[in-house]
Order: structure tokens, then C-alpha cells, then sequence
């Protein structure tokens, strides 16, 4: 058995003398000691017990950067999505993908390059249960955008990071939900795309607005799990608001 940091295979092997059986994720910056927390006194480098992944226990997705939330029976990103060669990935320090990148991404985009991955936006009840030990009631430390994925802390000095390990999941963005709610647009037809989008179209009529979960920078006492906001709809740009995805675990022959 050989651990490596590479995401291929181990330096000195091939992809045809090397199988890949397992992983896991490290932590990209200390906790610090936060009263409750299961991740409390956990130091960078040290392993995420739920982002342990092998062969029989992994999502349908790609398993880096994910974390699995026992309580959904899901596997939830750590990180915010970014974009790297021409998809969402869940990486540290990734350049946030949000109404206002390049590309800019509202919720049918999101929902779109997810889709491509294995993935998907959470729904309000995922979201909860994966961002609870996350901050509450705080935004992030500056009080202004962070620009990048992972290792941040709020206001009061305490880590954004939840139970399980996800990080920013409060006070850094707004992230879209798959759940349609709120009021609807007006009754007539309308374009289900924009010029951000290429290679699809469509129009809606009556199409209700999508959720967006958790606060984000400047939302102070607003941001927390159960922080939500139904007045967008799913066309609608805004670089405060981004995205986390979900997958489903792998279904394993016995």
C-alpha cells in the first residue's frame, strides 16, 4: 500500500501498474479550539475523518474534496465551487465561481456544469445538516468578498468550518439551492437563458425563484444554517452568490 499526494497515480508508478483503492482529505488550515466542535484542536495537514473514501464508500462523483454527512447519507463539497480545466471542482483556495467570475454562473448554470460532474446544488435540508458547527450569526473576517475557497475565519476570530469539515459554508457567499420557491415571475413566457450561456435554450413561464442558503460577506447577524433567501430567480447575477455541490454515494454490487 502506498499513500500519495498525487491524484493519479503514486510517483514512480502507472496508471498500469498502480490501482487507486482509497483517499482521503487533509485539513487546509488549524481549527482552533471551538467548544462543541468536532473538529475542534484539529491542525492543518491533519485528516477529515468524513472525507475518508475507498472503492465501496465513495460518491458517483469524483471523491476529492468532498466530505461524506452520515445524517443526509450524502456527499457534500468542502469547499465552494471553482472552476479548473473547463469544470466545477471542490478545491482549497480555488477563485470562487459565482454570478460575477469568468464565467459568471447563475442558478441554471450552476445546476448545468453540476450536472456534468455527478453533481448537483444542495437543497435547504441538506444544507442545514451540512453546515451545522459552522459559524452563526457572523460573516467573514474583512467583511468583504473572499475571492478564494477554504481557510477563512468570521469576525469574532473562530474558523468557518462546520462538523464535518465544509468550508465558508456561512457568511462568505450566498449559495444557490436546488429548491424553486418565493414568488413567481410574471405570466408570460421568458427567456431560460442569458448571454452567459451557450449551446442550450428555452423559455419558462411562471418560473419561481431559487433558494439561496447561508448569508454571505456583509449579512452579519443574517448568516447561518438556517439563513435563507427566496427573492431570486434562477437567471439572476450576483458575485455574492456562488455554489456547493452534492452527490449521491456510489450504489456498490454486493
Amino acid at each position: 500500500m502506498v499513500v500519495s499526494a498525487n491524484s493519479t497515480y503514486p510517483t514512480g508508478y502507472t496508471a498500469s501498474t498502480s490501482r487507486k483503492a482509497g483517499g482521503f482529505h487533509c485539513l487546509c488550515l488549524a481549527v482552533g479550539t471551538i467548544s462543541g466542535h468536532s473538529l475542534s484542536d484539529y491542525v492543518a495537514g491533519d485528516i477529515l475523518p468524513a472525507s475518508v473514501w475507498d472503492l465501496k464508500h465513495r460518491p458517483v462523483s469524483s471523491p476529492e474534496g468532498m466530505v461524506y454527512v452520515s445524517g443526509i447519507g450524502k456527499w457534500v463539497d468542502i469547499y465552494l465551487a471553482s472552476v479548473s480545466s473547463g469544470a466545477l471542482v471542490s478545491v482549497n483556495g480555488g477563485t470562487t465561481a459565482d454570478g460575477g467570475s469568468s464565467p459568471a454562473f447563475h442558478y441554471y448554470k450552476f445546476s448545468q456544469w453540476f450536472g456534468q460532474v455527478g453533481k448537483r446544488p444542495l437543497s435547504q435540508h441538506e444544507f442545514v445538516s451540512a453546515s451545522l458547527g459552522s459559524n452563526q450569526g457572523t460573516n467573514i473576517s474583512g467583511s468583504a468578498d473572499p475571492g478564494t475557497t477554504g481557510g477563512h475565519s468570521d469576525t469574532a476570530g473562530r474558523r468557518m468550518i462546520s462538523n464535518c469539515g465544509c468550508e465558508d459554508c456561512c457568511g462568505a457567499l450566498w449559495q444557490w439551492l436546488c429548491e424553486a420557491g418565493g414568488p413567481y415571475a410574471a405570466a408570460s413566457w421568458v427567456d431560460a437563458y442569458n448571454a452567459n450561456d451557450s449551446g442550450v435554450a428555452g423559455k419558462s413561464y411562471y418560473a419561481p425563484n431559487r433558494g439561496i442558503a447561508g448569508g454571505y460577506w456583509n449579512s452579519g447577524s443574517y448568516c447561518g444554517s438556517r439563513s435563507s433567501l427566496w427573492i431570486y430567480g434562477p437567471l439572476y447575477l450576483d458575485t455574492a452568490i456562488g455554489a456547493r455541490g452534492v452527490a449521491e454515494p456510489l450504489a456498490v454490487a454486493l
